[in-house]
C-alpha cells in the first residue's frame, strides 16, 4: 500500500473521530465548559508568565499559581488591557468558528483531497534523515552564571532580574517562579526569593566560551539567543566515522552517523560545563531543527534527547501527543485558537488539516500543516555559504529597552532617552556599526505599546545623534506617562538586502541611469540640520516586558508568535543570505518622496553609502519590461507602472512615450506565456539592469 493510501485511511478515520471529538463545547479560552475551573484558570491564557510549560515545573503548583497572578493583577490597568486584547481574539475565534460551522460536505471534501494531496507531494517528498541537526539550550542560564560565582546560594530560590525576572533556578520554579513575571507577584509565590541584578557582559562572555566550543564541530553555526544555538554536525561526524575506518569514504548508515552524534553532543556538553565553569546545557538531536528544538527541552536539565527512530513513523508518534505550545512558533494566541476548535496536540492538528487549510489563512495553514508532519521546508539540504562582500553587515537591527516605575515629567524622560541611546552607543561601537533608522519603542501606563521611528541620511553611531532623533519623536508624544521605554537602531551601513533578487535587479537597473549633476555643497547632511527623514508609527498592546538590551521591537502575526525562536529560524539555517542592495537608500526615499509633486534635486539626492547619488525626482527614460512601452518618469512612478501593469490596470501615472493616454499601453499586447519574443525581452531587460 502506497504512502497516499496509508494517509486517506488515515486521515478518514482520524476526521471521523474529530468531528466527534469536536463536538464538545469549548470557550474562547480554550476551557471546556463543563470543566469547573478557578478564576486564576480562566484568566490563566492573559499571561505569559502563567503556567507550568518551562523546564522544571512539573512540581510546581499550578493552580497556586495561577490564582495568585489573577489575585495580584486584577482590577489593574494590565490585566484590563490584556482583557481588550482577548476580546479581539475571542472575536477571530468566533469568526473562524462560524467559517466552519457553514462548511460543506463538498467543501470538506474538496479540502480533504488537498489535505492529502499537500502531504504527499509537497511535504513528505521534503521528508529527510541525511542531516545531524542539533538545538543546544543552557540550563536556566543567567541564574546559573551567577550560583557559579555565588555557590552558597545553590540549594536556595534564585531569580535573576529587575522588576521583572529574566530567568530563575529550578529550585525557584517548584514555586511557580518564571521567566517574564514581575517580580512582586514572584515573592508573593516565594517569599524567600533571592534576586540577583543582571549582568550582561558576564553572561555575554560565557556565551562566547561556549560557542568557542561548538564552533570546533560546526564553524557555520547560528546562535538563537545568548544560551541558544543551533549547529548541524552531520560534516563532523562523517569525518569522525570516516577516519575510525581508515580514511574509507564509503558512506556510514544513518544509525551509525546518529549513534556518532549523540555521542559527541554529549562531549560537547561537557566540554561546555567545563569551559563555563560548571554551568550545564541541554540539547535535542534530530533530522531538522524544528524537532531538535522540541527535543532539547525533553530532559532538562543538563540532559540530552535523540528523536528515534529515524523514520516516517517514528516521527508522527513522536507528534502524535505532543501539545501544541511546544512547537516554536505557536504562542498563547494560536495555541488559544486553536483549543477553541478542539485541537490541543500536533497529532490533532495532523487530523484536522482540511479544517485548517479550509478556515486559516495560508501562512498559518503551511505553518501547521509542515509543523504537523515534523518537516521543515528545506530539510536534507546542505547549507550553502554566500560569499558576501567585504564588511557586509547581516544584522537586521540591534536595541535597547527598560522598564521602570511609570514616569511622566520631561525631564525624567529626557534623563532615561539619554541613558538608553548611551547603551545603544556601546553595542554600536563594539560591534563596528552605523546605523540611519531610529525607533523609540514606549510601553504607556495603560501597557499600549507605541513606536515611532525616524529614518535620517546620515549614519549615526554616538549616543547624542541618536538622543537628539530619539527626542523629537518623543516630543511629539507629550504629554505621556510611560513604564517602558526602549531604543532601537536599523538600516546599517552596508547591510544585506532583504529584498529578492528580482526586485534587487529592478533597483539597479534604476540606479544605471545617471542622475544630473549635484552640487555638493548643496548635498551635505548631517544628523541633525539636514537629514532627509521619515516617520512612521505602530500601536500595539503586549502582556509582557522584557528588560533585555537585544529585545526585538518587530511584532508578528499570531501564527509566528513564540518567547523563543520562531519558525523563521529554521528555514533560514540552510539558506543563503540575501545579496547586498547598493540602492536601499533610494528605494526607501523615493516611496517617503511619493505624490510630491515638486522638489529640488539637492533636497531629493542621498548617498547610497557606496558612493553612488541617486536622485528620486529625475525621470529616467526605459522600457516596461511587461507592455515593452518606452516610459518616462521617476523611479516611483516607474515602479507604479510596473505593478499597475503587471496587474492590467493603467500606466500607472507614468508618460508613455508617443501618448498620453493608457490606451496606448494597453493596445500593446503582451504575448502569450512562453513567447520567444516575450522571454528574450525579459532577459534583455535584466542583464541591461545588471
Amino acid at each position: 500500500m502506497d504512502l497516499r493510501s496509508i494517509e486517506m485511511q488515515s486521515s478518514s478515520s482520524s476526521s471521523s473521530s474529530s468531528s466527534s471529538s469536536s463536538s464538545s463545547t469549548f470557550s474562547a479560552s480554550g476551557v471546556s465548559e463543563n470543566d469547573e475551573a478557578t478564576e486564576g484558570e480562566r484568566h490563566a491564557h492573559l499571561f505569559v508568565y502563567s503556567g507550568g510549560n518551562k523546564a522544571g515545573m512539573l512540581d510546581a503548583d499550578i493552580k497556586k499559581q495561577q490564582q495568585v497572578i489573577y489575585e495580584s493583577s486584577k482590577g489593574s490597568l494590565f490585566i484590563g488591557r490584556a482583557e481588550n486584547a482577548d476580546k479581539n481574539v475571542d472575536a477571530k475565534v468566533n469568526s473562524l468558528q462560524q467559517k466552519l460551522a457553514m462548511m460543506t460536505a463538498m467543501e470538506q471534501t474538496k479540502y480533504t483531497s488537498l489535505a492529502q494531496k499537500r502531504i504527499t507531494v509537497d511535504v513528505e517528498s521534503k521528508r529527510s534523515f541525511e542531516r545531524q541537526c542539533v538545538v543546544l539550550d543552557m540550563d536556566a542560564f543567567y541564574a546559573n552564571v551567577e550560583l557559579r560565582d555565588r555557590p552558597e546560594l545553590a540549594d536556595k530560590p534564585v531569580a535573576v532580574g529587575g522588576g521583572m525576572i529574566t530567568t530563575s533556578n529550578y529550585v525557584a520554579r517548584k514555586f511557580g517562579v518564571r521567566s517574564a513575571m514581575p517580580e512582586f507577584i514572584a515573592r508573593k509565590l516565594c517569599p524567600q526569593l533571592i534576586v540577583l541584578p543582571c549582568d550582561f557582559t558576564k553572561y555575554t562572555a560565557v556565551a562566547a566560551q561556549l560557542r568557542a566550543v561548538i564552533a570546533e564541530y560546526d564553524p557555520r553555526f547560528k546562535a538563537g539567543s545568548l544560551d541558544e544555538v543551533y549547529f548541524d554536525l552531520t560534516d563532523a561526524v562523517r569525518a569522525k566515522l570516516a577516519l575510525e575506518n581508515d580514511g574509507s569514504l564509503a558512506p556510514s548508515s544513518l544509525e551509525d552517523e546518529r549513534a556518532c552524534a549523540v555521542h559527541m553532543v554529549d562531549e560537547i556538553r561537557a566540554r561546555i560545563r567545563e569551559a563555563t565553569g560548571g554551568c550545564t546545557a541541554s540539547a535535542g538531536i534530530a533530522n531538522n531543527f524544528l524537532l531538535a528544538k522540541v527535543c532539547s527541552d525533553k530532559n532538562k536539565p543538563n540532559g540530552q534527547y535523540s528523536l528515534e527512530p529515524m523514520s516516517r513513523s517514528g516521527v508522527l508518534d513522536f507528534l502524535q501527543y505532543l501539545p501544541t505550545r511546544k512547537i516554536g512558533g505557536i504562542g498563547k494566541v494560536l495555541e488559544k485558537i486553536l483549543a477553541a476548535i478542539g485541537i490541543s496536540t500536533m497529532g490533532e492538528v495532523k487530523s484536522n488539516l482540511d479544517k485548517i487549510l479550509f478556515a486559516f489563512t495560508p501562512a498559518t495553514a503551511e505553518f501547521l500543516l509542515y509543523s504537523s508532519l515534523g518537516v521543515c521546508s528545506n530539510e536534507g539540504k546542505e547549507r550553502v555559504e554566500v560569499e558576501l562582500p567585504e564588511g557586509a553587515v547581516t544584522r537586521k537591527h540591534l536595541s535597547a529597552e527598560r522598564t521602570f516605575k511609570p514616569i511622566s515629567q520631561p525631564h525624567q524622560l529626557k534623563e532615561k532617552v539619554a541613558e538608553i541611546a548611551a547603551m545603544v552607543e556601546e553595542d554600536l561601537v563594539k560591534e563596528n556599526l552605523w546605523g540611519r533608522c531610529v525607533t523609540l519603542k514606549m510601553k504607556k501606563k495603560t501597557y499600549e505599546i507605541t513606536t515611532r521611528s525616524v529614518t535620517v541620511t546620515a549614519y549615526l553611531q554616538k549616543a547624542s545623534d541618536i538622543a537628539h532623533h530619539v527626542l523629537q519623536l518623543l516630543e511629539a508624544q507629550l504629554p505621556i506617562e510611560i513604564r517602558l521605554m526602549g531604543i532601537s537602531i536599523s538600516k546599517f551601513r552596508g547591510q544585506v538586502s532583504d529584498l529578492d533578487p528580482g526586485q534587487q535587479m529592478l533597483q539597479k537597473f534604476f540606479n544605471k541611469s545617471p542622475p544630473p549633476k549635484i552640487n555638493p555643497a548643496s548635498s551635505s547632511s548631517s544628523s541633525s540640520s539636514s537629514s532627509s527623514s521619515s516617520s512612521s508609527s505602530s500601536s500595539s498592546s503586549s502582556s509582557s516586558s522584557s528588560s533585555s538590551s537585544s529585545s526585538s521591537f518587530s511584532s508578528s502575526s499570531f501564527a509566528m508568535e513564540d518567547e523563543g525562536v520562531d519558525w523563521n529560524v529554521y528555514a533560514s539555517l540552510s539558506q543563503g543570505e540575501p545579496q547586498e542592495n547598493d540602492e536601499e537608500l533610494a528605494h526607501e526615499q523615493a516611496k517617503q518622496s511619493f505624490p510630491t509633486s515638486s522638489c529640488s534635486s539637492s533636497s531629493s539626492s542621498s548617498s547610497s553609502g557606496s558612493g553612488k547619488m541617486i536622485d528620486v525626482c529625475h525621470k529616467y527614460e526605459v522600457e516596461c519590461p511587461v507592455c515593452f512601452s518606452q516610459l518616462n518618469g521617476t523611479v516611483v512612478l516607474i515602479n507604479k507602472h510596473l505593478d499597475e501593469c503587471l496587474g492590467g490596470g493603467n500606466s500607472g501615472g507614468v508618460e508613455v512615450k508617443g501618448s498620453t493616454t493608457t490606451s496606448t499601453t494597453a493596445s500593446k499586447k503582451r504575448p502569450a506565456s512562453g513567447s520567444d519574443k516575450h522571454d528574450g525581452k525579459m532577459t534583455k531587460f535584466f542583464k541591461k539592469a545588471l
